[in-house]
């Protein structure tokens, strides 16, 4: 055999391993678990009231045999917030079309329930512990693609995230959102919520147990008539709660350079540091950035209760006292970053002064914009440049979405106490 023949020979060997290698064999379970249940998830769909055309989906499932469906909270806020615009559809596997009317909701939890004139056979909720690595099946309508059904791992609670939420390692995409995550037995222990979209097959759930008392409530005969008003008022419960449970306990403390400063407040907080040299322009800087990933959707492109600072110190290396100045002068804004729309919140409104913190002073400016649909939620943001003769100085900035008045101001104040500069301290 030549050289070409015996080349070709292998090639074909190898490719034809790989191939098999790359087909698993199909689920007999998943395939059952689809079987059983598909007659009981729908699309769900907020239709724009004039075009009648889709302006988002997700999926929902029948929670009992009168009509009631669940979902995602955030599957539902386009229409939550413009009621007047939008109207809600299902659509079942088959092509069936029909209205949906909102019953109740939980902003916390993700969740809402339907009512429609369906009479599906409703999945059984189970709240039983499951054991890591146990098999596990998500049910839904993904990127247009139909009716899907996705095999993963249950793998216990999130590490990451404030708000309790099962790792679900599989593939649950966009439209998948409000589908029921299933047992090996077909019954639901949760609902399909999110995924990472930087790292693949890492998807997260709503625990099961949460959906009990809200279609308890959904039974009940008081009927909720603004639901926008409702999401508001929910929010601002919960941005209380997170801020009060930030203000409760000691923060860790953090060291950049020759400052102390607040670190992690939460156990699910994140905290991450990075440090550069700028040769060319003659400096270097350490930066500690913290994110406290408690935010919730209130309204479409309204969030609440998530607290970001960062820290970033430069220090001068070679560029001189008067440079440096002037750079560091360049870092203090004369105005609130970024753009919002003016249909749902105020104008950004801007004071700044000179204020003394521990060690060392600091040009500041706190900037607040309100929420025109009320409930007495306001965004600020403020940013500090210090001011110090040393040939370092330090840039802060503090984020905090919807929050109420008071709790806003209390957290600022606690954390501008937290900052100190230890002069005698010798920086590396």
């Amino acid at each position: 055999m030549n050289m070409r023949r015996l080349i070709s020979v292998l090639f074909f060997c190898l490719v034809s391993v790989a191939t098999a290698e790359t087909v698993p064999p199909p689920s007999a379970t998943a395939r059952a678990i689809f079987e059983r249940t598909q007659l009981s998830v729908v699309k769900v769909r907020t239709m724009n009231a004039k075009s009648e055309t889709e302006n988002s989906s997700g999926t929902g499932f029948a929670v009992d045999d009168q009509g009631r469906l669940l979902t995602n909270y955030h599957v539902v806020s386009g229409f939550v917030s413009e009621p007047e615009k939008y109207r809600l559809q299902y659509e079942t596997h088959d092509g069936r079309k029909g209205d949906l009317n909102l019953l109740a909701i939980d902003v916390v939890n993700d969740l809402a329930i339907l009512g429609s004139k369906l009479k599906q056979t409703p999945l059984v909720l189970s709240v039983t512990p499951m054991t890591k690595g146990e098999r596990s099946f998500s049910i839904g309508f993904p990127l247009q693609q139909g009716i899907t059904v996705v095999e993963g791992t249950f793998n216990g609670l999130s590490e990451d995230s404030y708000n309790e939420r099962f790792h679900f390692t599989g593939a649950i995409n966009g439209g998948m959102s409000g589908g029921p995550a299933l047992t090996t037995s077909g019954q639901v222990f949760g609902v399909n919520v999110a995924v990472r979209r930087n790292a693949q097959l890492v998807s997260f759930l709503v625990p099961a147990r949460f959906v009990l008392p809200l279609l308890e409530r959904s039974r009940s005969d008081a009927k909720t008539a603004n639901f926008g008003a409702e999401a508001l008022r929910l929010g601002r419960l919960y941005s209380d709660a997170v801020f009060a449970g930030l203000l409760a306990k000691p923060w860790e403390r953090q060291t950049v350079g020759n400052y102390s400063v607040a670190g992690k407040q939460h156990a699910r907080m994140r905290c991450l540091s990075s440090s550069d040299r700028n040769l060319e322009k003659h400096y270097d800087y350490e930066q500690f950035a913290c994110s406290s990933r408690s935010s919730i959707s209130l309204l479409d492109n309204i969030d609440t209760g998530n607290v970001s600072f960062a820290y970033t110190l430069y220090r001068d290396r070679g560029m001189g006292a008067w440079r440096f100045s002037r750079f560091m002068k360049e870092k203090f804004p004369t105005k609130a970053s970024g753009t919002r729309s003016l249909k749902d919140y105020t104008r950004f409104s801007c004071k700044d002064r000179i204020i003394r913190l521990k060690g060392v002073r600091a040009k500041a400016a706190l900037c607040v914009s309100g929420y025109k649909q009320g409930d007495s939620l306001y965004d600020y943001e403020l940013n500090m440049v210090t001011l110090q003769s040393s040939g370092e100085a330090m840039d802060i900035t503090l984020n905090l979405e919807a929050v109420s008045e008071e709790a806003g101001l209390r957290y600022i104040d606690h954390f501008l106490e937290s900052i100190e500069w230890k002069s005698a301290t010798t920086s590396k």
